[in-house]
């Protein structure tokens, strides 16, 4: 049986596979068989709404209000999540190692990581979406934050909602 947080949580994401798909976004529901592995290799778990993206649909790598999501159809291409959040090895040393796991990048096509900072994440496992400087890692291993784009998964994928 699921709690009400899990049930809030999986309506709210519904909702914005919704908005995805009548802005033309190609989603299926169905569940992953590499989510439990992944989220395996991770040392922190995954923001719950985004948790429930990925273990209830498939999709192609979509944009959505200025960041462009890796896909998850579990193809193991580049722009897949399983491989593009780790094919940058040194990137992915300083990321994870600070808490950060890698969803995408900016819209533009900027080679900046688009994270969720773990490190910082609430009661309810949620956690900031943001925007850290390539360079900073790469030059210096360092992660500098140059944008946040919500405080939470939930209220980036909410905010049109209400």
């Amino acid at each position: 049986m699921l709690t009400a947080h899990v049930m809030h949580t999986d309506q709210e994401t519904d909702a914005f596979v919704a908005r995805l798909a009548n802005s033309g976004c190609q989603l299926d529901a169905t569940a992953t068989s590499w989510l439990a592995a992944f989220e395996l290799a991770l040392p922190f778990r995954l923001p719950p709404h985004f948790q429930s993206l990925i273990a209830r649909y498939s999709f192609d790598p979509f944009e959505w209000r200025d960041v462009a999501f890796f896909g998850n159809r579990g193809n193991r291409d580049h722009t897949d999540l399983v491989v593009a959040s780790t094919q940058d090895p040194l990137l992915t040393r300083v990321t994870r190692s600070q808490g950060l796991l890698r969803v995408g990048r900016p819209a533009s096509g900027s080679y900046d990581p688009v994270c969720f900072d773990m490190g910082r994440r609430s009661k309810v496992g949620d956690a900031p979406l943001v925007r850290i400087d390539h360079e900073e890692v790469l030059i210096h291993s360092r992660v500098r934050v140059i944008h946040t784009y919500a405080t939470s998964f939930r209220e980036f994928i909410c905010a049109e909602a209400a």
